[in-house]
């Protein structure tokens, strides 16, 4: 059977979003898992992921990120990336993650095409950054939500 646009009945563009289709979710499944990280073995329920995702939506807002906007990861992808992911694509933001084993030439040529406003990074690379060694964006360190340990 092939699946049609023309058959979907309800045409109310705030219920084809994503984020109105995962408050659904969350309020027909709010405590069962539904992302387990493979860190340290954390679980997250839906309800715990739409609250996690609505925050970092509050923040890139926060940031002026508008739709459009490029986001760029540049850390070995974790839950936390997921968590930034989802909520970038609710906002209609463009996520780019970079291979954090690249040589810093190579993330150059990246951030010089894709023009990110925000740059996402792990303690290791953040270090680099707050040391001087900065591209001239906003970046921002994972695994620390209790500070707001930014680098311009």
């Amino acid at each position: 059977m092939k699946f049609m646009l023309s058959n979907v009945k309800n045409s109310s563009s705030e219920k084809e979003t994503l984020f109105h289709l995962f408050s659904v979710g969350v309020q027909k499944y709010a405590g069962r898992n539904l992302v387990v990280s493979d860190i340290d073995g954390s679980v997250f329920t839906f309800e715990d992921v739409h609250e996690v995702v609505t925050r970092i939506m509050l923040r890139l807002g926060a940031e002026g990120l508008k739709k459009g906007d490029k986001i760029c990861v540049y850390a070995p992808l974790h839950i936390e990336a997921f968590f930034l992911f989802w909520a970038a694509m609710n906002l209609g933001l463009i996520f780019v993650p970079v291979d954090f084993s690249w040589p810093k030439v190579m993330l150059n040529k990246v951030l010089d095409q894709i023009k990110p406003k925000l740059l996402f990074c792990d303690q290791e690379r953040f270090s680099e950054f707050s040391r001087g060694k900065g591209y001239g964006l906003r970046t921002i360190l994972f695994d620390d939500a209790e500070k707001d340990h930014s680098y311009d």
